[in-house]
């Protein structure tokens, strides 16, 4: 006769058994749920172990869904706990208000089960100052009576988590929960960067670099980041812009009662006078920028060249994969997704010296790095001249070529700086581009 599903003998013993599924193995860093019943009798052990294969369905279907939720529910335990919480011994006693005693002393204390070798008596839900709290009465070695009071999320982290100790993942969280670790730092940024719209980038650049500094986000408070900040080496925009990223990380953890509700410890901080100013990039010598393309693979060389007959971004270009009429003259068009900004949607005449190029979707990164060696090894270690540099070559260019400063803003896709323009104009024409194309044409002649 077959052994029932999720059942296993280990000698005369049932054991509940369950497969993991291997895309969540690493999560659980196991290949089985395994626990024994204690019964002979399979009818016993299916009444003991089926519950337990209904838990461990349910933790594989969250673990596919949301990886971090046992640590999200240690993150809103912690952070909705009173001041002083302990997870091993709950609300400190003298915190508990007189009514709550009133209650626990009126309790029958029998015994009505046992938890990690504590003895439950007693296990009741009263409102205290602090809402809705579970309180647990009982012993251990039938001499010290314990008390446990707790808030509702803390008791359900502390079930599922703390006394369900067979589980396969209960020593990730274990650690976290009981306060031996801290939450990690960046342990909820994907969330918080999903919802950061198209500065994405900027906003995993500053939850990553703040996770340099601090590994816990029990760490964080205003003397903590204020030291970080007089220690920093960066420029004085960068950290401010990461502070601005930092304070709105920590009001979503807020938010979301991931951290204690507060003033968030990245406002108020005061820059010192140390920090750098960001230095502007500059224009390359024309030859250093035809020496660099002389070092460059076809691949990269077209790329150098639509940005130097088009003054385009690195990440505008990568995203072209065709041309497109408009009003009758071959153009890119970068689009919303392609933009830095608003001003960045435009339409951008082609030379015809590029008219050739085939293209396709290209990674932004991995053109950036390869340019970056060869600028190296032409220029050294400049941080003044990159691939943006090319943009301020073109914009000399059309500066000298006496385009007006609309018409370049236009083409380059920078803001217009005067109101009138910027407000008011419907923008360039597509024959006043294409003129200062030309312009670009004539100072980009090898």
């Amino acid at each position: 006769m077959a052994a029932p599903r999720y059942f296993q003998l280990r000698g005369n013993v049932w054991q509940a058994v369950m497969l993991i599924p291997k895309d969540v193995r690493h999560i659980f860093k196991a290949t089985h749920f395994r626990r024994s019943t204690r019964h002979r009798d399979i009818s016993q052990a299916q009444i003991a172990g089926l519950p337990w294969v209904a838990e461990w369905k349910e933790q594989i279907a969250r673990a596919r869904m949301e990886p971090d939720t046992i640590m999200g529910d240690i993150a809103k335990a912690k952070a909705t706990s009173p001041e002083g919480t302990d997870a091993r011994k709950g609300i400190p006693h003298d915190k508990i208000s007189a009514a709550t005693w009133r209650q626990i002393e009126a309790c029958d204390h029998k015994v009505i089960g046992d938890s990690g070798g504590l003895k439950v008596t007693t296990v009741t839900l009263e409102t205290d100052q602090f809402g809705p709290v579970i309180v647990i009465t009982g012993y251990i070695n039938d001499e010290v009576d314990e008390l446990t009071v707790m808030p509702l999320v803390m008791n359900k982290v502390l079930s599922s988590v703390l006394f369900d100790n067979d589980a396969a993942c209960t020593h990730n969280y274990v650690p976290a929960l009981l306060g031996d670790e801290g939450i990690p730092f960046g342990q909820f940024r994907d969330e918080f960067v999903e919802q950061y719209g198209k500065s994405q980038k900027d906003a995993k650049s500053a939850v990553n670099g703040g996770a340099k500094v601090f590994k816990h986000l029990e760490q964080v408070n205003a003397d903590t980041v204020q030291a970080w900040v007089n220690a920093d080496t960066r420029a004085r925009e960068t950290v401010v812009k990461h502070l601005a990223i930092l304070s709105s990380y920590w009001k979503f953890l807020q938010g979301s009662h991931y951290v204690r509700q507060g003033d968030s410890p990245f406002n108020g901080i005061t820059l010192p006078k140390s920090l750098r100013k960001k230095q502007s990039y500059i224009p390359f010598e024309w030859d250093e920028l035809l020496a660099v393309r002389e070092l460059c693979d076809d691949e990269l060389k077209d790329v150098v060249d639509i940005a130097r007959y088009t003054g385009m971004r690195i990440a505008e270009i990568c995203l072209q994969d065709k041309t497109v009429k408009h009003q009758g003259v071959d153009c890119f068009y970068v689009d919303e997704k392609a933009a830095k900004t608003g001003a960045s949607i435009r339409y951008v005449p082609l030379a015809k010296e590029i008219k050739h190029i085939e293209l396709k979707l290209r990674n932004k990164n991995a053109i950036g790095k390869r340019f970056g060696r060869h600028k190296k090894t032409v220029v050294g270690d400049d941080p003044r001249k990159v691939f943006h540099s090319i943009r301020k070559n073109v914009t000399t260019f059309l500066e000298q070529g006496g385009v007006s400063e609309g018409v370049a803003a236009d083409l380059i896709g920078h803001e217009k700086q005067t109101m009138t323009y910027g407000l008011y104009s419907g923008g360039s024409s597509i024959k006043q581009l294409k003129d200062a194309v030309n312009v670009i044409r004539k100072g980009s002649k090898d």
